[in-house]
């Protein structure tokens, strides 16, 4: 447990706030627990390029939250690089810096970097209802190098255009890596408990320049219909029966999309920011051909927050989350303020039988003294060659 001068109550604050379960701050950000998470086999396993797997890299972002100095919360986002997706080497660089008055929610919700097929990096997150550029928008910056320029982080809130949903919120949650499907970028986010598709880039149209978000009404029936600045709904949470939040997609090399996203049935009875909530969390899987239709959720990992997931250079996905199940099974909220990151292989790799992997990251103090800070909101990303991993670490202080 960290020893923060204020005591306990600030350790439940800090880990609330600032990284259990990444941001909690909206209803709709939560989930629940299964005692027996599996995961099955639906994907495709034929056509895997391993030798074009191999040429890429693994760069490995990961949040540090530190403890309260003078009334205030030091959170970070540090780079590091990986091999096996298991083991992350630091570079001892932050990218993203920000700081969490005692009580209160300022500063990014749940970052997210990406990278870009234009080269650039993009970093993604949801803006606290403090922001005073908008609450719950999807706040976005992309640049040459992933050191983000607070400066110039643009939030962009629901269009009030015609056609476009009255809507309130871009972002309840936190958002998947920004993705291509070849030609185009996307972003799977949050809105109201249901899971969303926003078409962020085409080859005519820059993320950068967006200055809001065309919420549709009515879902289009293929990808082609949705145009730039627009998102559409494609996971109804009422009608999977849950409430839908934290978001994470890969793309195998065979070609399925597959998505994590994080759930909580609407009558739980958990009160919400308690170990109750924390452990009624789950992490639910979908595959899809096309990114428009998807297959009806299956829970896979339970006493789960903040799913991410990536190709691995050696060819299939790993899934990563925030594992609650020690604090959970001891009824300990100090065991849950310091919960790992926990990784486990996509199927057909995961069993019942496997053990999750606990995700080491050696350079850090943390390691060995959990009075310091700890990392949260694991954030892999393949890259296209190991030139770009060497122009990442050249690009870093």
């Amino acid at each position: 447990m960290h020893k923060f001068a204020t005591g306990f109550l600030i350790v439940c604050v800090i880990a609330v706030i600032g990284a259990v379960g990444g941001a909690a701050y909206w209803a709709t950000n939560s989930s629940f627990r299964d005692d027996e998470p599996s995961i099955e086999s639906d994907v495709p396993t034929t056509g895997t390029d391993v030798t074009k797997a191999n040429k890429r890299a693994l760069a490995f972002f990961y949040q540090s939250v530190g403890a309260f100095t003078d009334g205030k919360g030091h959170n970070a986002v540090r780079a590091g690089y990986s091999e096996t997706g298991r083991v992350v080497h630091s570079y001892d660089a932050d990218v993203l810096n920000w700081t969490i008055a005692a009580g209160g929610n300022e500063g990014y919700g749940d970052p997210v970097f990406s990278y870009l097929q234009n080269g650039n990096w993009a970093m993604t997150a949801w803006s606290t209802p403090s922001d005073p550029r908008g609450a719950a928008g999807l706040m976005y910056y992309e640049g040459e190098c992933p050191i983000v320029d607070d400066a110039k982080v643009n939030v962009l809130g629901p269009s009030t255009a015609t056609g476009c949903a009255k809507v309130s919120a871009i972002a309840t949650g936190k958002t998947s890596q920004v993705f291509s499907d070849g030609s185009d970028d996307y972003l799977l986010h949050a809105i109201g408990g249901s899971i969303y598709l926003a078409h962020l880039a085409d080859e005519s149209h820059a993320a950068a320049n967006l200055e809001s978000i065309c919420v549709l009404p009515d879902s289009p029936s293929s990808l082609s219909i949705l145009e730039y600045g627009a998102s559409m709904r494609i996971i109804d949470g009422t009608e999977e029966g849950l409430l839908l939040s934290d978001t994470a997609i890969a793309r195998r090399f065979d070609g399925t999309w597959v998505a994590y996203v994080k759930g909580i049935p609407p009558d739980s009875g958990c009160t919400r920011l308690t170990l109750c909530e924390l452990c009624t969390r789950a992490i639910y899987r979908t595959t899809s051909e096309n990114l428009v239709d998807w297959s009806p959720l299956t829970k896979v990992i339970g006493a789960a927050s903040v799913p991410e997931a990536s190709a691995m250079p050696g060819g299939g996905v790993r899934l990563y989350w925030q594992d609650f199940n020690d604090a959970c099974e001891a009824e300990d909220q100090a065991l849950a303020a310091i919960a790992p990151i926990s990784s486990a292989e996509d199927p057909p790799g995961y069993s019942k039988t496997q053990e999750p992997a606990t995700i080491s990251i050696p350079d850090e103090a943390f390691e060995t003294d959990k009075n310091i800070h700890y990392a949260t909101n694991a954030n892999p990303i393949l890259l296209p060659s190991e030139e770009a991993l060497a122009a990442l670490a050249a690009c870093l202080p």
